[in-house]
């Protein structure tokens, strides 16, 4: 199996003001205790006064199927992230990451922490995928929900594989 980096971009990510979406998180985190520990305390970040999802302005995020553990239940950051961009139900491109999504309500509830201060539930995380002295891709994640939560859409749009080049790595 080919190693796969991620570099994951700050872009739509932010919940709210952490006065008025705190307790809602908690309650998210309360609930979802299991697949939050997954994440190693990074799947909420706290930046001037506001709430994040997995990474703060001016921040990016890299992460690699290398940094798997041994066994799925163990907190592995990687893998929970992997984990989370693998719900999708519209896709450009015929790339995946190999790991089961979690479930839905899942994303339904991460949807609903969104809908408190923004006008449009759902988040974009802007994504550079390198799968190891093969391909290079570029593209965008995209999570909201429709018909009042009875549907998430998880977008993956990739650009083109690209050819792997070590000159620009």
């Amino acid at each position: 199996m080919a190693e796969v980096q991620l570099t994951i971009s700050q872009n739509d990510n932010r919940i709210g003001k952490k006065d008025n979406v705190n307790k809602e998180i908690e309650k998210f985190t309360s609930k979802w205790s299991k697949e939050v520990s997954l994440f190693e305390g990074s799947l909420f970040r706290e930046h001037n006064q506001n709430i994040w999802l997995l990474t703060k302005p001016g921040e990016e995020l890299e992460i690699s199927t290398r940094d798997y553990g041994r066994s799925e239940e163990n907190p592995n950051k990687s893998r929970a992230i992997f984990k989370l961009l693998s719900y999708t139900t519209e896709k450009e491109g015929d790339f995946d990451f190999g790991e089961n999504a979690f479930e839905i309500d899942f994303y339904k509830d991460l949807l609903k922490l969104f809908e408190i201060e923004n006008e449009v539930p759902g988040f974009t995380l802007d994504v550079a995928v390198t799968v190891v002295s093969y391909a290079y891709y570029t593209g965008v994640f995209e999570f909201y929900s429709v018909d009042g939560y009875k549907s998430v859409i998880g977008t993956a749009k990739f650009d083109d594989e690209s050819d792997y080049d070590d000159d620009l790595f």
